[in-house]
């Protein structure tokens, strides 16, 4: 079995402290994209998402699931070779704060004839 591909994705917005791991392994006469995922330092869950003859069709399984965590907010890190090195310690993430939402803008409608109260 050969490792093709492979991306370590990691999500610690808002809190959270998750990792996804993707792999793309060729056999002899198959190819299979795998997904690990769990909390960070702890041990993951494996799942397989693809398995198949085609290449063409792994490798879009493979940019499939690593696009779908990207826009999920996960952050694509460095991976060192999962297959050799699968119990290296998680180097440390920092914390990322969301910025907060900008207050509204008060409206005021110059065409309404009425008396309003002004909400600023």
């Amino acid at each position: 079995m050969t490792l093709i591909q492979s991306c370590r994705l990691v999500c610690t917005a808002r809190g959270h402290n998750k990792e996804y791991i993707v792999e793309l392994h060729e056999d002899a006469t198959e190819f299979r994209v795998d997904g690990r995922y769990g909390r960070i330092g702890a041990t993951l869950t494996g799942a397989r998402k693809y398995r198949g003859p085609s290449r063409y069709q792994a490798e879009a399984e493979y940019e499939k699931v690593r696009r779908e965590k990207l826009n999920k907010g996960y952050e694509e890190v460095p991976l060192r070779n999962s297959l050799l090195f699968p119990d290296l310690p998680v180097p440390p993430t920092t914390r990322q704060r969301r910025a907060p939402a900008p207050a509204p803008e008060p409206t005021i409608d110059f065409y309404d004839d009425a008396p309003r109260k002004i909400n600023l």
